[in-house]
């Protein structure tokens, strides 16, 4: 399974127009590596039968306990509880909504057509603001039946279960755009010793009625202008960029700052702009940041199970953050005044997806080895027991087959993964490296 995992990422990096091209005859289409790993028709039949889930002991429809994720919930479950646990975040991050391309039929699908993906499962994503790590997520199954959670809002209980269980009392700084955005949950996120930060509709209530756009006050402002309602420990702003943007926050004070703008003629100026409006834009874009990490090697391949879409997004995800820790790692083991050259998202990639196959071959090999599994990065040569990467024991390809060979039989388990040959431990092993494989 670690093998089809990674040849499937490797399929997101290498992108063909079908499944069966990969296994093609022909030069531009065909990879001879993904041969030597899997036969066409036996990752085929891994991919028609994964599974995550007994589906026999998934409850009926019209049963109240009735879960919709069923067939992902495991993973779902396990990612949330392994992202909070190996990172801790910055101060700043982000709540937002994600959007998993998907076409089918499905209850679970939904339509937004002002967002890139227009249609696809809705993802509500928590994430840091100054890397893009994923902390939490959940995806979105359509009307909550619980009355308490329809009493405090969808958005409410959204932004509430992803922050309170793990960061209660920890005095992060969550940034949110208008749809989350109320004073209720501003006040509950307060209580429970988080600041909250975020754009909001000028029609709810409790904000005030001078700073909405039907105001003769917003109307008349021009570019650079502020107007600021303090209340308690909360702060409301409205500044006039090209269009009007209204803020509030709880935990900047109304501060102002500069920003560049671009003008129409091309040349730049600067403006007057609210600290809170300034801090929105730096710390609001951390899901972006994962989404956009994600889809440059991200799996994209139609299916007709639905399931098999997040089973597949959720997976990139944990690459993504794997990625991100690994950035991370190295910033701290390798600082200046060491030369700081990380490896690429391709590169780190290319060597998850190695580690993952580790030389594996679903063919099982009769006789003397004659084509070695070839990986898809080079690796070292060492000893290793053979029948761990599918060779069964056989006759030492140095003493007993090649141009070495002496009149005694020796047959053996051990060998070289890199070469795929069987080689005895004590002697062959490296003699044959040294005579035949001088590197």
């Amino acid at each position: 399974m670690k093998a089809f995992i990674g040849i499937t990422l490797a399929m997101a990096i290498h992108k063909l127009p079908q499944l069966r091209n990969y296994w093609s005859e022909h030069w531009v289409l065909g990879v001879p590596q993904y041969r030597q790993i899997f036969p066409r028709n036996r990752y085929c039949y891994l991919f028609s039968n994964i599974h995550l889930v007994d589906n026999a002991q998934c409850l009926p429809r019209d049963d109240p306990l009735h879960d919709r994720l069923f067939k992902v919930r495991p993973l779902i479950s396990k990612l949330n509880e392994t992202f909070g646990e190996h990172y801790s975040p910055s101060r700043n991050v982000s709540v937002d909504e994600s959007m998993v391309c998907f076409k089918g039929r499905s209850t679970l699908k939904q339509y937004l057509p002002m967002k890139p993906i227009k249609r696809g499962f809705k993802v509500w994503c928590l994430s840091c603001s100054c890397c893009g790590y994923l902390l939490q997520f959940q995806v979105y199954t359509g009307k909550e039946a619980d009355a308490e959670q329809q009493n405090i809002g969808l958005a409410h209980r959204v932004v509430t279960d992803l922050l309170c269980p793990l960061y209660t009392k920890c005095n992060y700084v969550v940034y949110m755009d208008n749809f989350f955005t109320s004073l209720p949950l501003f006040h509950e996120l307060k209580q429970n010793g988080i600041f909250a930060c975020g754009t909001y509709r000028t029609n709810r209530t409790g904000f005030p009625p001078e700073l909405s756009n039907a105001d003769g006050q917003v109307k008349q402002m021009k570019r650079g202008d502020t107007l600021f309602r303090h209340k308690s420990d909360t702060t409301a702003v409205v500044w006039m960029d090209r269009k009007p943007v209204h803020v509030v926050s709880n935990f900047h004070p109304p501060t102002m700052t500069v920003v560049r703008r671009k003008n129409r003629d091309g040349t730049i100026s600067t403006v007057s702009c609210p600290d809170i409006i300034d801090s929105y834009n730096r710390h609001m874009g951390g899901v972006d940041f994962t989404d956009q990490l994600k889809v440059y090697y991200g799996y994209n391949r139609k299916s007709k199970r639905w399931w098999l879409r997040l089973f597949f997004h959720f997976i990139d995800i944990a690459v993504v953050n794997a990625y991100i820790l690994y950035l991370h790692c190295y910033r701290e083991s390798f600082h200046p005044p060491l030369k700081y050259i990380p490896k690429k998202q391709l590169a780190f990639r290319c060597e998850l997806v190695d580690d993952l196959v580790n030389h594996y071959t679903c063919r099982k090999l009769k006789g003397p080895v004659t084509t070695p599994v070839v990986s898809l990065t080079p690796a070292g040569h060492k000893i290793v027991d053979m029948r761990s990467v599918g060779v069964r024991p056989g006759r030492c390809e140095f003493c007993t087959v090649g141009p070495y060979k002496t009149k005694k039989r020796k047959e053996t388990q051990f060998g070289c993964p890199k070469c795929q040959k069987r080689l005895c431990p004590a002697e062959c092993w490296a003699k044959y490296h040294n005579k035949l494989q001088p590197q």
